[in-house]
């Protein structure tokens, strides 16, 4: 249970001559219910001013409640045990972190529009299902995406995020570099990418493979040089325009060469 004293205290935010308790909360913008034991969301309708709700570091289960903050623009509820992404609205995110929970589908972001972080790392469940189109409608906002550990091999549902600038899928169970390139083909702004402990890692020069399929500037934590990008991308280019030398017809196996 959350007292709604502490709560004015942890926003800095004391009572005026005549004010009473209900009419401060309604005024703060920031809530920070963060490591209060909470299992669920309580009355929300009493902060109608919010913009940011901080409750991470909880036992949450549940996301119900929040659509009372029509003015929220920030999410924080990492490291709880929400199960379920809910339809979120009728609010407009700008970042949600969701990282380190328990679901297993992602789906509730079709009326969202304007969301540019997003975190889902580590969800404590075998794989995360990817619903159809989960990220259409955050396809012209989206510019960061964390989605590490999460049992993902599949990226279709990534096709669509042509803006983003940062994506983490590492630890995941991406094996297939022809895979790999037709996401990266979709990504042209791409900057930063962490595939680190895929399968596919372990392919040879699996480096030097991505390296040539984006214009990103980090790979698994490490810069890539541009004359190193350069080098790379001659020597596949000779690769592919190197002519195969002609195959020496040999003599049928009946043919008999007759020495004079």
């Amino acid at each position: 249970m959350i007292n709604a004293k502490q709560l004015l205290k942890r926003s800095n935010r004391t009572l005026r001559k005549n004010e009473t308790v209900n009419d401060a909360l309604a005024t703060l913008t920031h809530l920070h219910m963060n490591d209060l034991k909470i299992t669920d969301m309580p009355d929300m309708s009493l902060y109608f001013s919010a913009v940011c709700l901080y409750a991470y570091d909880n036992q949450i289960t549940s996301l119900k409640g929040i659509e009372c903050l029509a003015k929220l623009e920030e999410l924080q509820a990492q490291n709880n045990k929400i199960t379920e992404i809910p339809p979120l609205g009728p609010f407009q995110l700008m970042k949600a972190d969701l990282r380190n929970n328990e679901i297993s589908e992602i789906k509730g972001f079709d009326n969202q529009h304007f969301i540019y972080e997003l975190y889902l790392s580590r969800q404590r469940v075998p794989e995360v299902v990817l619903t159809q189109n989960c990220f259409i409608s955050l396809a012209e906002s989206l510019e960061v995406l964390e989605m590490a550990e999460c049992g993902i091999s599949n990226l279709e549902e990534f096709y669509c995020l042509y803006h983003l600038r940062i994506l983490n899928l590492s630890g995941n169970k991406i094996d297939s570099l022809d895979k790999l390139q037709e996401l990266l083909a979709r990504l042209p702004e791409l900057e930063k990418l962490d595939l680190t402990g895929n399968p596919v890692c372990s392919e040879v020069k699996y480096r030097e493979k991505v390296i040539v399929m984006g214009r990103f500037t980090e790979l698994d934590g490490k810069d890539i040089p541009e004359t190193q990008r350069e080098t790379l991308i001659r020597m596949a280019s000779r690769k592919i325009a190197k002519p195969k030398a002609p195959k020496k017809e040999l003599p049928p196996s009946n043919f008999v060469v007759h020495h004079y």
